[in-house]
């Protein structure tokens, strides 16, 4: 356990920290990313933690790293496409949000590497049908709220 701002962190809340590192350290200050990249890329990885604490049944602050899975991604995918009524454009482009940040981790050395190929070299980018539904937000009160309002307050 570790203590960051007088806030315990738990092991727990790893994946947490690699959210906020990847914003911080890696597409704002690394990539130079643009203020709408980073809201793009926020909403995308929102979204499928979200989709991923509904589909375990718990809350987005008990997710691990060890959830992000090929299965549990490319199930998220069915989900935009089939749940939601995204179009191909809008998957691919949550797509690409959470490779970055699967490939961020591999280079950070935060998963095992089998874990994040899979997640990371095996997502396709082929089309599903699409029917419009509602997503449930049943554990997704202010997610990610932590780094969330410190990300929009130093990209505006």
């Amino acid at each position: 356990m570790t203590i960051r701002m007088g806030i315990s962190v738990s092991r727990r809340d790893r994946l947490l920290q690699q959210v906020e590192s990847f914003f911080r350290e890696h597409l704002q200050r690394t990539r130079g990313a643009s203020r709408h990249t980073v809201f793009s890329y926020r909403d995308s990885l929102q979204l499928f933690f979200c989709y991923l604490a509904d589909a375990n049944g718990r809350d987005v602050s008990k997710l691990r790293l060890d959830d992000i899975s090929e299965s549990n991604v490319l199930a998220f995918l069915d989900h935009l496409e089939s749940a939601r009524g995204n179009s191909v454009a809008t998957r691919n482009s949550r797509l690409t949000a959470i490779r970055s940040f699967c490939r961020y981790l591999i280079r950070k050395d935060r998963m095992s590497i089998k874990t994040s190929l899979s997640a990371c070299e095996t997502m396709p980018s082929s089309s599903f049908s699409t029917t419009p539904a509602c997503v449930s937000a049943k554990h997704c009160r202010y997610p990610l709220a932590p780094w969330n309002s410190a990300l929009l307050d130093k990209s505006e």
